[in-house]
């Protein structure tokens, strides 16, 4: 899966010159948006400007984050950040022969372009703190600012739950707690990321429990939010990302899927797990993908219950291959 090593990384990055555009995935989370901007601080410490790039925006809840954003158009060089398949690189997919190399932690990364990708990493964030650790250690950078520590926390944090989820191992403490060191203000930064809402999400939150369904003796909870819905609450796909939080908590579920309407006919699917089961592969069906517990993808479908049919038995069909009960 690798194209070359986490020194030679390195040295692709010292080689990085002009503006560098760096891509995020579509719908950008904290990792992507967190990583993509830590890894600009470090290129400005090495002397080359960068933009940060996302297919549809970034989402004003990460803006504390203060990514400088523009367009590839802009760019001399293009790479990418926490985007494991084509596909969740959205309008951008049409350059990927600009994509000089990516960087990424999801175990089932597509080969797009190069790259240097780590699995055992609970976020890309992780990679990133260690590119920049390493260039310090070695004296190529002298110094990362605060808002470096903050946005590499920020990615780390998200990725793994708050340090809650089965992905975080040892290793992602010990970065945390060297982090920590830099002095910034971490309880703010998890009171942004899982404790503040906009008054769209909150009612987008209404909605959403109103539309949840339970099958497979109540083991599998699917919630499908519409368009219509989406008007009715005032909210957009930005503000529906932590809707998949609410079937994920119902005790005995063992997977959780949010369905979004994005227009007519089409679909995006998020799916978490509970236990074992490894929803990137129900993702990988649809050409999607992402971590065995976190995994998204897009589908078509008439109607939204049609399209709720076609999900709910994928995984039905899923679980029943890996035997799990």
């Amino acid at each position: 899966m690798n194209n070359f090593t986490f020194s030679e990384l390195g040295e692709k990055i010292q080689g990085l010159s002009g503006r560098v555009a760096i891509l995020t995935h579509e719908r950008a989370d904290a990792d992507t948006v967190g990583s993509s901007v830590a890894l600009s601080y470090i290129l400005s410490a090495l002397g080359t400007d960068s933009i940060i790039v996302s297919p549809d925006g970034i989402p004003l809840r990460l803006m504390f984050l203060s990514p400088k954003t523009g367009e590839v158009a802009d760019a001399d060089t293009v790479i990418s950040v926490d985007v494991p398949s084509l596909s969740q690189l959205g309008k951008y997919a049409e350059i990927k022969d600009r994509i000089l190399f990516k960087i990424d932690h999801h175990h089932r990364s597509e080969e797009y372009a190069p790259g240097y990708v780590d699995s055992s990493c609970a976020a890309a964030g992780e990679i990133i703190f260690d590119l920049g650790e390493a260039l310090l250690n070695e004296g190529i950078i002298t110094e990362l600012p605060k808002e470096y520590y903050e946005a590499v926390y920020t990615a780390i944090s998200s990725d793994s739950g708050c340090f809650k989820f089965s992905n975080v191992t040892p290793s992602t403490h010990i970065r945390a707690a060297k982090i920590l060191e830099s002095g910034i203000d971490a309880a703010e930064i998890n009171r942004l990321l899982f404790d503040s809402k906009t008054k769209e999400e909150v009612a987008a939150a209404r909605l959403a429990y109103s539309a949840l369904n339970l099958y497979r003796d109540d083991s599998i909870a699917v919630i499908t939010f519409t368009i219509d819905m989406q008007k009715e609450c005032g909210a957009d796909s930005r503000d529906l990302g932590a809707l998949v939080d609410i079937p994920r908590s119902i005790s005995g579920v063992l997977a959780a899927v949010v369905i979004k309407e994005s227009a007519p006919g089409e679909y995006r699917v998020s799916l978490r797990s509970n236990g074992d089961l490894d929803v990137s592969l129900v993702a990988a069906i649809y050409g999607g993908g992402g971590h065995i517990r976190a995994s998204g993808c897009s589908i078509n479908a008439k109607t939204p219950e049609d399209a709720e049919r076609e999900i709910v038995s994928s995984v039905i069909s899923e679980i029943e291959k890996q035997g799990i009960k």
